[in-house]
């Protein structure tokens, strides 16, 4: 009798514990349960920011399209062997009226450059595509995720959806100010504001 009466007392006992420690890690798994929910919390705000962004950043793609179209020369940031940067000078076009922006390989693709006349130079670029292939890259504006400038350094950094990000540097002041001034009119309020210390 004294054995079953130990038996059952040892059940209640071991009942008790286990009543215990499961409320004890429920308790401390609550704090994790409640991290995990405020976390995909943030990521949905995150998504609703970003869907919010690009909205912002179409409507703008679509009010600039009346804007007169802009080139010039830009330097461009390029990453070669043993990790070495290296500025590389590129025929940029601003084209609102696609939304694109174009990067060409070749200074002297397009426009002005080395004093050609603009109908000059499409035609020698026409001619040297036809030949050696195209060397323009194209990005679209209504990818625009943020814009960065450092105006000690006369520095953009264009950072696009993918995480695409682009480094262009011009070679005086009035380039760069021309170019902030395009720029600016695809810089939606939800993007980083002011000058990036670099």
């Amino acid at each position: 009798m004294a054995v079953g009466r130990i038996g059952i007392g040892s059940v209640a006992v071991i009942r008790s514990v286990q009543r215990h420690h499961n409320h004890s890690r429920m308790a401390k798994c609550s704090p994790r349960v409640e991290r995990g929910m405020q976390a995909k919390l943030s990521i949905a705000d995150a998504l609703v920011h970003q869907e919010a962004m690009r909205n912002q950043v179409a409507e703008a793609v679509e009010s600039n399209r009346l804007t007169p179209s802009h080139s010039g020369m830009l330097l461009q940031c390029h990453r070669g062997m043993f990790h070495r940067e290296s500025d590389v000078p590129h025929w940029v076009e601003l084209e609102p009226s696609t939304g694109i922006l174009k990067v060409w390989e070749r200074p002297d693709c397009d426009g002005p450059a080395f004093g050609l006349g603009r109908s000059l130079g499409t035609w020698l670029a026409a001619l040297s595509d036809a030949v050696w292939g195209s060397h323009c890259k194209e990005f679209s504006l209504a990818e625009l995720e943020k814009v960065d400038y450092n105006s000690a350094w006369r520095n953009t950094w264009l950072h696009f959806k993918g995480g695409k990000v682009l480094l262009f540097t011009a070679e005086n002041d009035i380039d760069f100010c021309k170019w902030t001034s395009l720029f600016d009119r695809y810089k939606v309020p939800a993007m980083d504001d002011g000058d990036v210390a670099r």
